[in-house]
C-alpha cells in the first residue's frame, strides 16, 4: 500500500509536478526569451502555439544527479538558478522550511532570501532549496545543513539547505536564486532547463513545436507527470517489495494462528466432549468456536488497521500517495478468512476424537 501516484492532482501547483505540464532540457543554452513575441520569432517558434503557455527557464551548472536514479553518493550535485518569475509564481509543497517563513505565495523568495536589503558577502552562506528525497538519501544531509561547492574561481562556498520540497520533479538538483547563481558562475550564460506551464490538451503540440524550433540546441521535452513517475518508480518498487514481504509474514502468522487454535482446542477436548454429551451438535459447537475466535481476530485486525492508518497518514498527506483501498480490503479479508478457517479446522480435528476418551479426560 501507500504507493505514490504521479498523476494524482498533477495539474495542481501544490503537487509534485508544481502544476507544470512539461519539463524541457537543451544541450546548448538558449538565450532568447520564449515568453515574448520577439523571442519566439527569433527562435522560430510559432507565436500561436505558445499563446497560453508560460515558460520558466532555469540556469544549469552541470553536476551529478542527486536523486534516487543515482545509486552513488552525489559529491558535486547539479545546481539550478531559479529566476524571479518562477519564485513569484510559487508551486510545489515544502516539507520543511527555515523558521520565520510566512506567506505561502512568496515562500520561494522568503526561503532563498532574495529580498535582503544588503548585498550578500562572499563568505556568507548561500540559501538553497532541495528535494527532501535528494537531501536525505542522495546527499545524506538534513535541513539547515551546509554543502560545499566550488565557484567559478575555484573558491569553496557554503550552500545552506533552508528548504526541502516534498517529492517533486526537481529531484536531483540544488536550487538557488538566479542572482546567487550568477555570482557563483557568471560565465554560465543562457538557460538549459525549462518548466513549461501550458494547458494539458496543448502539451504535446507545444513539446513538438519547441523540439522542432530548438533542434539545434538539442531540446527535448517530457511530461512532468512522467518525470515524477520515473522518480516514484524507485520508491514504489521498494514499497512493493516490502508489501510482498509483509504478505509472506501474514502467511506465516496465519499458519501460527492455526497451530495455536489447534493446541487450544486439544486442551479443551474434554470441554467439547461434555458439550457433545449434553446434546450440542457439531454445527453448534463449530459456530460457537467461530464466534469465540472471530471477535478476538476482529479486535486484532481493527487495532492493527487503526495504528497503520495513524502511521501512514502524515506521509499520505505530504506526498499525495494513493491508498489502494481495494487491495487493503482484500488483504484484511484474506487474513480474517485464514484465521477463521484455522479455528474451524482445529475444531474439526478436536471433534473427531472419541467422545468417551474426551469425557474421561474431564
Amino acid at each position: 500500500m501507500n504507493e505514490i501516484d504521479a498523476n494524482l492532482d498533477a495539474q495542481s501547483k501544490s503537487s509534485g509536478t508544481g502544476g507544470f505540464a512539461l519539463v524541457g532540457r537543451t544541450t546548448i543554452p538558449v538565450f532568447d526569451n520564449l515568453n515574448t513575441k520577439e523571442g519566439r520569432a527569433k527562435a522560430g517558434v510559432p507565436d500561436s502555439v505558445l499563446a497560453q503557455t508560460t515558460i520558466y527557464p532555469l540556469r544549469v551548472k552541470a553536476g551529478e544527479e542527486a536523486s534516487c536514479l543515482n545509486l552513488n553518493h552525489a559529491q558535486r550535485p547539479r545546481i539550478l538558478g531559479v529566476p524571479k518569475a518562477f519564485r513569484e509564481r510559487g508551486g510545489f509543497t515544502f516539507s520543511g522550511i527555515r523558521p520565520g517563513t510566512g506567506q505561502r505565495r512568496y515562500i520561494w523568495n522568503e526561503v532563498l532570501e532574495t529580498e535582503s536589503k544588503f548585498a550578500r558577502k562572499p563568505e556568507d552562506d548561500i540559501p538553497a532549496v532541495v528535494d527532501s528525497q535528494s537531501m536525505q538519501w542522495a546527499l545524506g544531509l538534513s535541513l539547515n545543513s551546509t554543502l560545499d561547492v566550488q565557484d567559478e574561481q575555484g573558491h569553496t562556498r557554503h550552500v545552506r539547505l533552508l528548504g526541502a520540497l516534498a517529492n517533486s520533479i526537481l529531484q536531483g538538483s540544488i536550487l538557488i536564486s538566479e542572482e546567487d547563481f550568477l555570482r557563483l558562475y557568471p560565465s554560465e550564460s543562457g538557460y538549459r532547463m525549462f518548466l513549461i506551464d501550458t494547458p494539458p490538451d496543448k502539451a504535446q503540440l507545444v513539446a513538438k513545436d519547441l523540439a522542432k524550433a530548438l533542434a539545434d540546441e538539442g531540446f527535448e521535452a517530457q511530461s512532468a507527470a512522467a518525470r515524477l513517475a520515473e522518480y516514484n518508480a524507485v520508491a514504489n518498487t521498494y514499497l512493493s517489495t516490502f508489501q510482498a514481504l509483509g504478505a509472506f509474514g501474514v502467511l506465516l502468522g496465519s499458519l501460527g494462528l492455526g497451530i495455536v487454535a489447534l493446541r487450544n482446542m486439544l486442551e479443551r477436548r474434554s470441554e467439547l466432549a461434555m458439550l457433545r454429551a449434553l446434546g450440542f451438535s457439531d454445527a453448534n459447537i463449530g459456530w460457537m468456536i467461530l464466534v469465540e475466535h472471530g471477535w478476538i481476530l476482529g479486535l486484532g485486525l481493527a487495532a492493527g488497521l487503526l495504528t497503520a492508518i495513524a502511521a501512514v497518514a502524515p506521509t499520505v498527506k505530504l506526498t499525495g500517495a494513493a491508498i489502494p483501498w481495494t487491495t487493503m480490503a482484500l488483504t484484511l479479508g484474506g487474513i480474517a478468512a485464514c484465521g477463521l478457517i484455522s479455528a474451524l479446522a482445529a475444531t474439526f480435528v478436536s471433534l473427531r476424537a472419541p467422545l468417551i476418551e474426551g469425557l474421561r479426560a474431564d
